[in-house]
């Protein structure tokens, strides 16, 4: 159980432990009914740590709002709860509110000025429940996620929030969750200026064609992202001027047809780029021409395509870094022969475009010594698996998913020596190899298989598997003999 002042508690044992509530200082409750333990709050005067997990409660207690003592409160999966209780602001030690499944703060929040941790802020409309009651927070650090900015109407609301005064805040993502007027996301954009020591910005569903005058400002910022920012047509000259970025991701941005070449090729520490789809009329992805300047540093490369992108950039066969790299939605017929030259050690092919009327050719990706994890997904023409996927003796994982017409996984599948996980999702009729190819895999620890209908005889083929997963359930297999069926497995789920 661990010390006398530290209790992780299941509801249903809370009345037998016998404990001295008037010493407890940490308490875990999961999947605990309020009856079972929301009169013992009144008698928990101590406590320091409180969370509650996985319950089906619709509404906390009034009393927790008086444990003063309070400096951490966790509420996690918690699908039914609606709200904190209305004097939850009174808690003025809490220093730490976690709240994975509320969209409605306690109404005052503001009053919590020791608070340091606040992962997401829902804004409202109503008093107690705007921007303006971050402004008092002045001790909050790490991340923390704005969302329902369309409620915010105004620079001068923006500004209340004082986010340029958060020093210790590295982390903001904004989130406008409803489009409006374009001046009304521009002002307030601009009003959310923060501390120039932040490292991270995430601007999305952001709905102003410009972007704030701050952004040159940021001279820590290591990592950007802009996602479904319809007004954005070219990057603003603003963003020219981060030469330190890490990780950059441009993502649903229709609207985009331009990235300068030379902003790109300057960003010489960047190890992650994510791009697209953009401008559904461009034939090529803008601003690669000069991608090759990051040879050096470039390890994770994600391009979502569209249409008319019908080849692979071929200034990728230059980078030289690249570990991970993710296509999606081309149209690409062939991999090129360059390909066979990358070091990457995970490769992410589909989902592909529904234009496509075959898999595109894989010739040359057996000359990936290196690859370690593939993942094939989204494309229901195909039959069998590409017989190229073979000759990938290196690989230990194998994802594949939403092939409804591939009926049977193939016998060299046993030819994969070195797997050891295998991840089998939404392929309706799908049928595994043979008993003996099965166990030639013979480093295989982990299958996972999802909405596959996979049982009966099938399930005879994977008993030897340590880690069995099965629409998310964990399956054990029991070996027993009888004189009619020798050999036959038990499955228990």
């Amino acid at each position: 159980m661990g010390s006398p002042s530290s209790r992780f508690i299941h509801g249903y044992r809370f009345f037998r432990l016998g404990l001295d509530l008037d010493t407890l200082r940490s308490l875990k409750l999961v999947r605990s009914d309020i009856e079972s333990w929301s009169s013992c709050l009144d008698k928990s005067k101590h406590l320091r740590y409180l969370e509650i997990e996985k319950s089906r409660i619709e509404a906390l207690p009034e009393s927790l709002s008086k444990l003063y003592m309070l400096q951490t409160l966790k509420v996690m999966q918690c699908c039914g709860l609606k709200k904190l209780p209305d004097d939850t602001n009174k808690l003025d030690r809490l220093r730490h509110l976690y709240l994975d499944k509320l969209s409605l703060m306690p109404r005052g929040i503001g009053h919590l000025t020791s608070l340091e941790t606040l992962p997401t802020f829902f804004v409202g409309r109503e008093e107690g429940f705007t921007i303006e009651e971050l402004g008092c927070l002045s001790q909050l650090r790490g991340k923390l996620v704005i969302q329902n900015l369309n409620f915010v109407t105004s620079k001068s609301e923006a500004i209340r929030a004082r986010l340029n005064e958060k020093t210790e805040l590295h982390e903001l993502v904004f989130v406008w969750n409803q489009l409006m007027g374009l001046i009304q996301h521009k002002e307030v954009l601009e009003g959310l200026q923060p501390h120039s020591n932040l490292k991270s910005l995430s601007i999305i569903n952001y709905n102003g064609s410009s972007y704030p005058s701050w952004i040159d400002g940021l001279s820590s910022l290591q990592q950007l992202k802009i996602k479904l920012c319809h007004q954005l047509i070219s990057i603003p000259e603003d963003f020219r001027k981060l030469h330190s970025l890490s990780v950059l991701h441009i993502t649903y941005c229709h609207k985009l047809r331009t990235i300068p070449e030379e902003w790109l090729a300057s960003l010489t520490c960047l190890k992650e780029l994510r791009m697209g789809p953009f401008w559904p009329e461009l034939f090529e992805f803008p601003g690669l021409a000069k991608i090759h300047h990051l040879h050096a540093s470039l390890e994770y490369l994600v391009l979502n395509g569209w249409a008319k992108l019908e080849d692979l950039p071929h200034q990728l066969q230059h980078l030289t870094t690249l570990k991970k790299l993710h296509i999606t939605r081309f149209r690409v017929k062939a991999f090129p022969k360059w390909f066979g030259d990358l070091s990457i050690k995970e490769l992410r092919i589909g989902p592909l475009h529904e234009g496509l009327t075959e898999f595109p050719e894989l010739t040359f990706i057996h000359y990936l010594p290196s690859l370690e994890r593939l993942e094939l997904c989204g494309w229901n023409k195909l039959e069998s698996l590409p017989h190229q996927l073979q000759h990938l003796t290196a690989l230990k994982e194998l994802l594949i998913g939403c092939f409804a017409r591939v009926k049977a996984l193939p016998e060299w599948l046993g030819n994969l020596s070195s797997l050891r996980e295998l991840n089998i999702s939404y392929c309706s009729e799908l049928l595994l190899p043979s008993v003996e190819a099965m166990r030639r895999l013979s480093n295989l620890q982990s299958l996972i298989v999802e909405g596959c209908g996979l049982s009966g005889p099938e399930c005879e083929k994977i008993s030897h598997i340590p880690n069995i997963k099965i629409d998310g359930q964990a399956v054990q297999f029991q070996q027993h003999y009888s004189s009619i069926y020798s050999g036959t497995s038990e499955v228990k789920i």
